[in-house]
């Protein structure tokens, strides 16, 4: 089987020299492209090579090819027909979401339907890019990637699979059964009057259900990825890149996503449960749509936030976590 493929030029970097402008402001019908037909078994490597060779793509001051040199992907999606955005930033500069794909950490799909993580784009075939995309794991038109000239970047401390078993425990700890009048410390007699009724009352029946499922949940997570967690590494996992496919990939149902980790589906729930989705009636399992849901999660990304050194969660984590328990607020991140 053979693919169209159309790759368009994106030029990020001085570092790359194209002959035409590829802009991130230049609009799509603009942009330089190439047009290639690619085998199944083709490399997503090979396919750049050969367009940047078609689009005369050259690199100074670095070795080895341009696409040696790339660290990025990204796939045409409806809102690059007038410029392509591939990150978006907080108001005080932060990086707060990016449609670029690290090349040399993609998530796909093998023939018998179970993912696999950390994969780089020189072993990537074309076929297994076209199974992510149909499993939803990737951003965009697969027929359509970017050639992006631009370098990679550090991703910073990442969270290993044993600091989020310590993540779901400390947060298991801090809601704990039988608060009682204190809880993490803070008794509710120094905090002053609450003359609004704005403060969670931890003998109040909803209030202690609510505590007890994010416990539950927070446990049982914490099982599941402790039992399953040096399977998933030696297929590519590590918490980031696991919960990326995941989020990427929303709706699911219990089925699917238990045939992509190669788990039970009582597994798969777990892990939905624990990183932020909620079951609807009828069956799929959707993202952040209810208050424990979007608890559950913002968890996950406090704990991915707060990765120390030893890739460990910070002191941080179970400050702000202890925060938010009580208070029913999310502390603003600094940077925000």
């Amino acid at each position: 089987m053979t693919y169209t493929v159309t790759v368009a030029a994106l030029h990020l970097s001085d570092s790359f020299h194209l002959p035409a402008d590829a802009s991130a402001e230049v609009p799509y019908s603009d942009r330089p492209k190439a047009v290639l037909e690619v085998g199944e078994d083709e490399t997503l490597k090979t396919v750049l090579e050969r367009a940047a060779t078609e689009l005369n793509v050259s690199v100074s001051g670095l070795p080895g090819s341009p696409v040696d040199n790339m660290g990025f992907i990204a796939f045409y999606e409806e809102g690059d027909e007038s410029e392509v955005r591939t990150r978006r930033y907080s108001p005080s500069g932060k990086l707060v979401a990016s449609r670029l794909d690290y090349l040399s950490d993609l998530t796909t799909v093998d023939a018998s339907g179970v993912a696999r993580w950390n994969r780089h784009f020189s072993v990537v075939r074309y076929d297994e890019l076209v199974r992510a995309s149909e499993a939803g794991f990737i951003r965009g038109d697969v027929f359509r990637p970017y050639l992006i000239a631009s370098t990679g970047e550090s991703e910073g401390l990442l969270l290993t699979w044993e600091g989020l078993v310590a993540a779901f425990r400390q947060l298991r700890g801090l809601l704990r059964e039988g608060l009682g009048e204190e809880f993490g410390g803070i008794d509710v007699a120094l905090l002053g009057p609450d003359p609004m009724g704005l403060r969670p009352r931890p003998h109040e029946g909803a209030y202690r259900d609510r505590l007890m499922n994010r416990r539950r949940r927070a446990e049982l997570a914490a099982q599941a990825i402790e039992q399953h967690r040096e399977g998933w590494a030696t297929r590519g996992a590590r918490p980031d890149n696991f919960r990326e496919m995941i989020e990427r990939a929303a709706p699911w149902s219990s089925d699917d996503l238990a045939e992509r980790l190669g788990t039970s589906v009582g597994t798969a729930e777990t892990i939905l449960g624990g990183f932020g989705f909620s079951q609807e009636a009828s069956g799929p399992w959707r993202f952040r749509e209810d208050d424990d849901a979007v608890f559950m999660n913002d968890a996950l990304e406090e704990a991915m936030l707060w990765a120390g050194r030893t890739g460990a969660p910070d002191p941080q984590f179970a400050w702000r976590m202890e925060t938010y328990v009580w208070t029913g607020k999310r502390r603003e991140p600094f940077w925000s």
